[in-house]
């Protein structure tokens, strides 16, 4: 057979179809494995406290504001705090909870990863439960120390993806979130012993439902 090197792109994405079942754009080829687009990501820093963010904050009090109508009009400062006690406690929590993650991917509604590899940093959960607790969390194989969070990946993906919400075999998520070594440690040993530079990671999927 000759080598990947010397057919031509047709033929070599046959032979890939071949070694390598299969779906392109949400529709399957054959059995077995996956085969994604290839897509940019642009890396992008998250403004804070803007006035998008702000504006788009404020959207989740219109809700507040419905349900005390008889009181008049009302400022988000004019809202008598027992009122939206009362209010906040008659949504649902998990309801809450989307509607704050709803509110910051207002503000970028293309991103698809979140990146923050500080101390202390967490996810961005769309809804509370469930979370991994520190115990959920193993401790890096290499190192022994700690993983910490690093990146999530977001919901959004999947439409980039072709995924289709009715197909019962199609990829879903919440969320992803990946946590790393926070020693970040060296992994040449594993390369010496495995050949592979690639540490494994764990990964806390949170269900959309």
């Amino acid at each position: 057979m000759a080598s990947d090197e010397e057919l031509s792109d047709d033929e070599d994405v046959e032979l890939r179809r071949h070694r390598f079942p299969s779906k392109v754009g949400g529709r399957p080829v054959s059995d077995g494995c996956a085969l994604f687009p290839e897509l940019e990501l642009v890396v992008e820093a998250e403004e804070r406290d803007s006035p998008e963010a702000e504006a788009a904050m404020s959207k989740l009090l219109m809700a507040y504001k419905d349900k005390v109508g008889q009181e008049g009009e009302l400022s988000e400062e004019e809202l008598p705090e027992e009122v939206l006690q009362q209010v906040e406690e008659a949504v649902p929590l998990e309801q809450r909870h989307f509607a704050m993650f709803q509110a910051r991917m207002a503000l970028a509604p293309d991103q698809v990863v979140r990146y923050c590899f500080q101390p202390g940093a967490h996810p961005l959960w769309p809804r509370p439960e469930p979370q991994p607790s520190t115990a959920d969390i193993p401790a890096c194989p290499l190192c022994g120390k700690p993983r910490q969070f690093e990146f999530q990946v977001l919901p959004q993906l999947l439409n980039h993806l072709g995924q289709d919400d009715l197909d019962d075999d199609a990829l879903d998520w919440g969320t992803l979130a990946v946590y790393s070594c926070s020693a970040s440690c060296s992994t040449e040993a594993l390369e010496a012993q495995t050949g592979s530079a690639y540490a494994e990671e764990f990964v806390w999927a949170q269900p959309s439902a």
